[in-house]
């Protein structure tokens, strides 16, 4: 019976590991630190909630390339409070 019981409490474990970066640093990141990402500040703020954890966010547009062909990027920067 013991075994049947480890088994389940393993593939909870298993069930809730992370598959992105964000959640990744949501998770494992400590108190001050910063991080970009392309994902919007909105969904962010919904897995910070999810990890229960507090950030702060700020959009930022980045432009990269030269005069004749600009290409803008939509960034969030993530800070964890």
């Amino acid at each position: 019976m013991k075994n049947i019981i480890n088994m389940e409490d393993k593939s909870r474990t298993i069930a809730k590991q992370t598959t992105s970066a964000e959640g990744w640093m949501l998770k494992n990141g400590m108190v001050g630190q910063t991080f970009f990402t392309e994902k919007n500040d909105k969904s962010m703020t919904a897995f910070a909630k999810y990890y229960k954890r507090k950030v702060k966010t700020e959009r930022i547009i980045a432009v990269t390339g030269d005069k004749l062909k600009p290409t803008a990027y939509s960034l969030t920067k993530v800070t964890l409070i």
